[in-house]
């Protein structure tokens, strides 16, 4: 076995041990976050859960938004062009739609304190966020399944949807009082380690 080869075992070995590591986070920023985001005005709370419903009937049954995807992708890539490690990778990494309703709410808000505004970009951001995960799942997903290929899928799945989710809740810090991106954080890690400690006495304390 040639040392290419040997060191494409390693990278890919290394990359598959990284994504398990993540997952635990994944679900535990994933159980911390509805938590948090059921304690948000019921209304609002509704605009969240109707973004991403439309999004699934839209997806589902009527027109896949991958152009608008794709434009996305490519304004992010324009934008990141003078650094070559975030070119490939922002585009998928940064839920650029959320980012941008998100700063078009807190525009708007300096000229009405109309409770729709919020609503309406609460609706929007979280269509955004639900059709940026599905379209780099789909588009990441190999189309063999081989080890190199799983293991990089598994990686780069678990830190996008990790980010997102934290980019997320950035915004919904700004928008809610009753939002705390810090507890979000903390009690996700918190979480994570309950869960490594956990799998560690399952494994190694009889």
């Amino acid at each position: 076995m040639d040392k290419q080869k040997l060191a494409r075992i390693f990278l890919n070995t290394l990359k598959l041990v990284l994504g398990l590591l993540v997952v635990p986070f994944v679900i535990s920023v994933s159980i911390v976050f509805i938590k948090s985001i059921a304690q948000i005005d019921s209304t609002a709370l509704s605009y969240f859960i109707n973004g991403m419903v439309f999004f699934l009937v839209l997806y589902l049954f009527i027109y896949e938004p991958r152009f608008f995807y794709r434009k996305g992708q490519h304004f992010l890539e324009v934008i990141f062009r003078f650094f070559a490690p975030l070119v490939k990778t922002a585009p998928y990494v940064l839920p650029i739609y959320v980012v941008i309703f998100g700063m078009l709410y807190f525009v708007l808000r300096l000229f009405s304190d109309s409770v729709y505004i919020l609503y309406y970009s609460l609706f929007l951001c979280s269509f955004s966020l639900l059709m940026h995960l599905s379209f780099s799942a789909r588009i990441l997903r190999p189309k063999r399944i081989e080890y190199g290929n799983i293991a990089n899928y598994i990686f780069a799945i678990s830190i996008i949807y990790v980010v997102n989710i934290l980019v997320f809740g950035s915004i919904l810090n700004f928008m809610f009082d009753s939002f705390s991106f810090v507890e979000l954080f903390n009690n996700s890690t918190g979480l994570t380690k309950s869960i490594y400690l956990s799998i560690f006495k399952q494994l190694f304390v009889s």
